[in-house]
């Protein structure tokens, strides 16, 4: 089995609505990509790593939203939003009620590497 993250670098034009949203996406993915490194060198297995993986191009899509939503979030610099939608209890709300358990534990391994960082 591989780590999913090979197509990392094209997560920004997956999450956009708009051209704009790119931009906004690139600057996010430098604190993902740090994550998905540090999860590597961890004592985890490939399918957990893929799990959080997938959770957090799932956390991508929803900054994106709220980039969109409120004009006022596309000003902020993105660790700001970032930090602002994820913390120690988890992220924000995801579509399908039975992934949240795991985007949620996804979020708060995010939140304590970004506190720590």
């Amino acid at each position: 089995m591989k780590y999913k993250d090979t197509d990392v670098d094209e997560w920004p034009a997956s999450w956009a609505v708009f051209p704009e949203d790119v931009r906004y996406g690139k600057q996010i993915l430098p604190y993902m990509k740090k994550f998905i490194e540090s999860l590597k060198r961890k004592d985890l297995t490939v399918k957990t790593v893929n799990s959080h993986i997938d959770a957090l191009w799932a956390l991508g899509g929803k900054i994106i939203d709220a980039v969109n939503d409120e004009e006022k979030n596309r000003t902020k610099e993105p660790l700001k939003l970032l930090l602002e939608m994820i913390d120690e209890e988890g992220g924000p709300l995801m579509d399908c009620r039975e992934d949240q358990a795991a985007f949620d534990r996804t979020c708060k391994k995010f939140y304590r590497f970004l506190q720590d960082a």
